[in-house]
């Protein structure tokens, strides 16, 4: 099977389940429910976090290698990439479903806080990090300039200059 077919189908495989086992995995808090009217859009965002969890285990399964062909030179920060970039998807899924049945438990809430939120905060310094050259480039070199006469011997190494000719004839050693 190609990775174009085998994409989408991990991706429904991952998906479905996990948007039909939402309430099993994260059964809803009862002092924190929507009203009617609410309902279908919480139902849309909780299909968008299971297509972004497919999303997230596709790319796990099959991303790898495109983020080495992106940074070749550098396999560690490959490694950075590829992981960064699953986490931005999968992690989704859970912290959706860890606030809906959270309920106004503070104490849980701070720790989905910095579970998830402090992760988002750095997932795009480590892609800056990952994408911004190890080394600065250097400067390209300036044009030669144009030989004079009287600037010929400051172009010769010390080591292998013997005798210094003056503009006015005087030799210096």
């Amino acid at each position: 099977m190609n990775t174009r077919t085998a994409i989408p189908l991990v991706i429904a495989l991952v998906a479905i389940p996990a948007f039909a086992l939402t309430p099993v995995f994260f059964p809803p808090s009862p002092d924190m429910t929507p009203p009617p009217t609410q309902h279908p859009f919480y139902v849309v965002l909780g299909a968008i976090y299971a297509l972004a969890l497919g999303a997230g285990v596709a790319f796990l399964s099959f991303g790898l290698p495109l983020v080495r062909r992106l940074l070749p030179s550098a396999p560690g920060r490959a490694v950075a990439v590829y992981l960064t970039l699953g986490w931005l998807l999968v992690s989704w899924y859970p912290h959706g479903g860890l606030h809906s049945s959270n309920g106004m438990d503070t104490g849980r809430l701070l720790w989905i806080e910095y579970g998830f939120h402090l992760p988002l905060i750095l997932a795009p310094l480590i892609l800056i990090w990952a994408f911004t050259p190890a080394r600065p480039r250097t400067p390209p070199m300036p044009p030669p300039e144009q030989s004079r006469p009287d600037d010929v011997n400051d172009r010769i190494p010390a080591a292998r200059r013997h005798v210094r000719v003056r503009p006015d004839g005087t030799k210096e050693t």
